[in-house]
């Protein structure tokens, strides 16, 4: 269940601790991932989204769209009030905060005063990213059920 696809079908039928455990999963899988100290998977895929050439299309074809809906699939099931607007743009962030680790990792551990991220680092940030997404998609959902609120109260004529 790690880096395997979910269907709709599939998704309609876990419970939301399920799906918590399945976006644990998909987070934890893109860090080791992207993280992987020896990997040039990610290296080359950075290189390609700041240079884009002919293999650009592939890629998001292949792995980036992929992965997207999959995880449109899961916080769809998870705050499935949000609306399709909102849904990707949660979807960006959380995929914005896994990349972050990757893309930033000089930087970081240059602060941290280290050269490798420590042992338990994925760990830590997979628990950081998951509770912020699930944080992010009830604060969304409850930003996007005031607007409602506030429409429905103008087109009735409601101040």
């Amino acid at each position: 269940e790690r880096g395997a696809a979910i269907d709709a079908a599939t998704a309609a039928r876990l419970s939301r601790e399920q799906l918590v455990e399945l976006l644990h999963a998909r987070v934890r899988t893109m860090l080791e991932t992207l993280l992987e100290p020896t990997g040039i998977h990610a290296t080359l895929m950075q290189r390609e989204l700041a240079d884009p050439s002919e293999t650009l299309p592939v890629i998001v074809r292949r792995w980036i769209d992929p992965l997207r809906q999959d995880m449109v699939l899961l916080l769809q099931r998870l705050a499935p009030k949000l609306s399709e607007e909102r849904l990707q743009f949660c979807v960006r962030s959380l995929m914005g905060q896994v990349i972050f680790y990757f893309t930033h990792r000089p930087a970081l551990l240059l602060m941290m005063r280290r050269r490798a991220y420590p042992p338990g680092f994925v760990d830590e940030v997979t628990e950081h990213v998951v509770a912020f997404t699930l944080g992010g998609l009830d604060g969304v959902g409850q930003t996007d059920g005031r607007k409602r609120a506030r429409k429905e109260g103008l087109q009735e004529g409601k101040p």
